[in-house]
């Protein structure tokens, strides 16, 4: 594996930059041993022509003391033959059937061995020089959760959106009707330790990174950095990209809400129900005002 032979795709011209023909500076972690061991997990599910370009940005990271691991659920496109092309550099990884995305999560942090864990899917990818950054944070500030900001993009790869994160809370995360509510997922990373006090739920098919981060807002604090981290893709067979888009997601997020919400104060609840009822009534108000408008101006 030579991560800086340019790619070439088939009938396609050569990518260049970050991360075909681009890494990061291996001189960057000279001068010190101790840097934390990252684990990475990739979940993976006929996502080949977007994987090359998420295990790129693992690998070109350089990181002197990183576990990869992927975890495949049996694809039967190109995936495979892309994750044997970069098995040098993988720690671990598997192809065989499971249960979604959640199930192989599950099986690869109970894998992991690292300081710090995160997981990329299979359509995603990191920021260059990240991991340099994320482990020298964690020398200096011992979290057990940072978020950054995070690049959401097309199929393309054009950007669509910066999703900023503000101060993160257990109150912030049950408001699911604020944008942005749920902290980007592909640039969070956290203690593997916690994943031994908290678990995922292989019943979840939209909503396991909302589920952790939610249980994990009641016992730990989220650091926040404005740095990029990593880019979110949005594309017709993502989750968030396909039919239904985010409106997928509301039952499951709302139904965790629901059981989090029975350990809460009565004044907890109380706020919680006022301010989605607030939120129900103002919908409600537009949606009636747009469609009054619209029958004006049809009769006009």
């Amino acid at each position: 594996m030579n991560l800086h032979e340019p790619f070439i795709a088939p009938g396609k011209p050569a990518l260049t930059g970050w991360p075909w023909t681009e890494t990061t500076d291996p001189g960057k972690y000279a001068g010190r041993e101790d840097w934390p061991r990252i684990s990475i997990i990739t979940p993976s599910y006929n996502q080949g022509q977007y994987l090359e370009q998420t295990i790129r940005s693992v690998l070109g990271q350089q990181y002197p003391n990183l576990e990869y691991i992927v975890i495949d659920g049996g694809s039967t496109d190109s995936s495979v033959e892309l994750i044997r092309k970069y098995s040098s550099g993988i720690s671990y990884w598997v192809s065989e059937p499971d249960c979604g995305q959640t199930d192989a999560l599950q099986k690869g942090f109970r894998m992991a061995t690292g300081e710090i864990a995160a997981w990329i899917n299979s359509d995603d990818y990191y920021e260059k020089d990240i991991f340099y950054k994320v482990a020298g944070l964690y020398k200096d500030m011992d979290f057990s959760f940072l978020c950054g900001t995070c690049r959401m993009i097309d199929q393309d790869g054009r950007l669509l959106q910066q999703l900023h994160t503000k101060k993160i809370s257990y109150q912030t995360l049950i408001r699911y009707w604020k944008p942005h509510f749920c902290p980007p997922q592909p640039s969070i990373f956290f203690k593997r330790a916690v994943l031994e006090v908290l678990d995922f739920d292989i019943s979840l098919k939209y909503a396991m990174d909302y589920d952790l981060w939610l249980k994990a807002s009641r016992k730990y604090e989220f650091c926040h950095i404005t740095d990029n981290l990593s880019f979110y893709r949005v594309h017709a067979d993502s989750k968030t990209g396909s039919e239904g888009g985010l409106g997928k997601f509301i039952p499951e997020w709302k139904m965790l809400i629901g059981k989090s919400l029975r350990q809460e104060s009565l004044l907890t609840k109380w706020r919680y129900r006022f301010d989605e009822s607030r939120f129900r009534m103002v919908k409600a108000f537009r949606h009636f005002f747009a469609r009054l408008t619209l029958k004006s101006i049809l009769k006009w």
